[in-house]
């Protein structure tokens, strides 16, 4: 469903999945495990930390209007399309795992870690140990 569809395959249909699309929808999991969601992730969507033009946002992606003319409110698709991710706020979401699933939701693939890193990174956090985060060094 749209909730845990990658930003790419919204984009371009099947054709674009892949296994960074999976660690996509992996990771919007783990912030349903991690905040004990029970509403769709679609439903708890909040403004992109990157700078948006707050027309860009009211208008979609498409420029849509309501029949009043007013800037009609962008579609969850939309929203996701220009970075919106489910808030993190009031989840007490443990730090160590906000970071991964962060890094999981990045917009293009290439943004995003492996599913072997991010699992590497989950287990270091699960089972204690040190570190738990992955580089995200020389991506782009």
């Amino acid at each position: 469903t749209l909730d845990w569809t990658a930003p790419e395959l919204l984009r371009q249909g099947g054709s674009a999945a892949s296994a960074s699309s999976d660690v996509y929808a992996l990771t919007m999991t783990l912030w349903e495990i991690a905040t004990f969601s029970v509403e769709l992730p679609s439903r708890q969507l909040a403004m992109p930390a990157a700078a948006h033009s707050a027309e860009q946002l009211e208008q979609g992606e498409n420029g849509a209007h309501s029949a009043e003319g007013e800037a009609a409110a962008p579609s969850a698709r939309e929203q996701i399309l220009a970075g919106w991710r489910p808030s993190f706020d009031g989840t007490g979401m443990p730090v160590q795992l906000l970071h991964n699933v962060e890094l999981g939701w990045g917009g293009t693939p290439a943004d995003r870690p492996s599913a072997e890193e991010l699992c590497t990174a989950v287990d270091a956090y699960v089972v204690g140990r040190e570190g738990g985060g992955f580089s995200t060094a020389g991506r782009s």
